[in-house]
């Protein structure tokens, strides 16, 4: 039962790896695992996002005028001066540009992994008039995904995800607020 799998678990990364139908992610032009935050942020301005904000590593952009269907806004959150995530957001129930954009992901990248209760399996209906709520992955070189998710309440969200450093950025944060959490207690230490 093992080998079986084993053998089901290599098969799905190799198909995996197959249907990316490109070696590195890319956004604007720029490979995500290399470009630096500010140039992506420039790129993404060029092609006629508007900056909205700039709260800490969150820069928010109106993504209205770059031609990605029903797209509303783009964040991108960096760490140490790269894209960690890059993520459109197209608002609640966009029906009619959420098919459009689900054919022109499928026609980029091929079929995407569905993930479920029992992981990513792999979707065939992906550019059908109509998707199941959740999360549905590109994998491609170097650490990087693209994941399309589809929550219950309507609101769609396209990610480019640098995993790699999205992993440090989250093993940071963990560090600091465990050594803030520490000195908190030794603060308190006989006052409860």
């Amino acid at each position: 039962m093992k080998y079986k799998k084993s053998l089901l678990a290599a098969i799905v990364l190799v198909t995996l790896a197959a249907s990316s139908g490109a070696a590195e992610l890319e956004l604007f032009g720029l490979k995500l695992v290399d470009a630096p935050a500010d140039q992506v942020r420039s790129a993404a301005i060029a092609a006629g996002a508007e900056p909205t904000s700039t709260t800490g590593a969150v820069a928010t952009l109106n993504a209205t005028r770059l031609g990605l269907p029903g797209a509303q806004t783009l964040e991108l959150t960096s760490a140490k001066s790269r894209v960690v995530v890059a993520q459109y957001f197209f608002g609640k129930h966009p029906y009619k540009t959420d098919e459009t954009l689900r054919k022109m992901l499928v026609q980029k990248y091929g079929q995407p992994q569905r993930k479920d209760r029992l992981g990513f399996q792999q979707s065939n209906d992906f550019a059908g008039q109509y998707v199941s709520d959740g999360s549905y992955a590109w994998n491609f070189d170097r650490d990087t995904q693209l994941v399309y998710r589809k929550e219950f309440f309507g609101e769609v969200y396209l990610s480019y995800v640098n995993r790699k450093l999205l992993a440090a950025a989250e093993a940071a944060t963990k560090a600091h607020e465990d050594l803030k959490t520490k000195s908190q207690a030794e603060r308190s230490k006989g006052v409860f």
